[in-house]
């Protein structure tokens, strides 16, 4: 019952101080927007599980339902933790491309770190998500035990994963090499495969490049860190073109 109490009191107190903020600052109306109801589901989450806990609700069940209880709480904890955690990593990037947008993105430096900001939260949120996804399996006893033994005796299978994974590995380097070397930034004009088009879109693992006729060509990272390209706009945003 107290244990309800308080998370309910928690959820009254957040939920005023979010109002608050909200009234004072619009910039932090984003974030709030964004980390409001993970943090509200984190609270509810804990209050419940202190309160079944401080109430000893479980000890009207048996062992097994216990057990059950508890291992279900732990899941749905850790995916509030990876739901608030991936939520912060997307109000902080909201924040910064925020302070470096530009009505036409011409503006090199600010194209530069918007490519940033957009590859380093996708790397953050599949972080997040894979840590999430490996600790709700570890939960599972069996899991557990089967992966230790099957990190113990990995041998070919760990040597044929590694080959299979070089290709998609090395693509996510090169997106990171082009996301901090500057070669390109979004909105570049650029010379591709004997078509003029301008970069629309930076992942890890490809670039799409807008073609004049509005057609779309999808190049794997690799290939602009391996194969020359024209950039028009690398030093300067002017364009230059010739007519006839």
């Amino acid at each position: 019952m107290w244990g309800a109490l308080g998370g309910a009191a928690a959820l009254i107190i957040l939920r005023a101080i979010s109002a608050a903020i909200t009234r004072s600052r619009s910039r932090s109306k984003q974030v709030v927007k964004r980390l409001g109801t993970p943090v509200f589901a984190l609270v509810f989450v804990t209050a419940a599980w202190s309160s079944a806990t401080i109430m000893r609700i479980p000890r009207y069940w048996d062992e097994g339902a216990t057990g059950n209880i508890h291992h279900t709480m732990q899941i749905v904890t850790i995916v509030a933790v990876a739901w608030l955690l991936i939520a912060l990593v997307q109000a902080v990037s909201d924040a910064l491309l925020a302070r470096f947008k530009t009505d036409k993105a011409t503006e090199r430096r600010a194209r530069r770190v918007q490519m940033q900001v957009q590859l380093m939260r996708r790397i953050l949120s599949a972080l997040i998500v894979i840590m999430a996804i490996g600790s709700v399996l570890f939960t599972f006893e069996q899991l557990r035990i089967a992966g230790t033994s099957l990190l113990a005796s990995a041998g070919l299978v760990s040597v044929v994963a590694g080959l299979a994974a070089t290709s998609a590995l090395t693509n996510v380097f090169a997106g990171m090499q082009l996301a901090f070397s500057g070669a390109i930034n979004l909105h570049d004009i650029v010379v591709v495969e004997d078509e003029w088009g301008r970069i629309e879109e930076i992942t890890l693992t490809y670039v799409v490049v807008r073609i004049w006729d509005d057609r779309r060509l999808v190049l794997p990272s690799t290939y602009f860190t391996t194969t020359p390209f024209t950039n028009y706009t690398r030093t300067t945003i002017e364009k230059y073109g010739t007519i006839f």
